[in-house]
């Protein structure tokens, strides 16, 4: 198969960092990022998960999600008044969203 070259920018810390990494394993730089490609390839996703850790950033991303909400349907007022939204709480928003949608 015909290799071509791939350009792109990244920070020069974490492009140093990464070097690093891939040395102490044995693989070259540009292998890692081929497995990386074969991957998102393959199973048609990123192989990590994406996570907010901070609390602030959190509930930024849970308000976001509560105002798409509701911008599409009405909100029950329970939802409305939670500041602390759980897992149960989100998948709960996107069930009912879900389920308004399909009819």
């Amino acid at each position: 198969m015909r290799q071509v070259t791939v350009n792109f920018k990244m920070n020069e810390d974490i492009k140093t960092r990464f070097d690093a990494v891939s040395n102490q394993l044995g693989i070259s730089a540009s292998t890692l990022y081929n497995l990386f490609a074969k991957n998102v390839i393959t199973y048609r996703k990123l192989p990590f998960s994406i996570c907010v850790e901070d609390e602030q950033k959190k509930e930024e991303m849970f308000q976001k999600l509560i105002n798409l909400w509701k911008m599409s349907v009405q909100v029950p007022q329970e939802i409305k008044d939670k500041l602390n939204l759980t897992q149960k709480d989100i998948n709960d928003i996107v069930y009912k969203f879900r389920k308004g949608k399909s009819k």
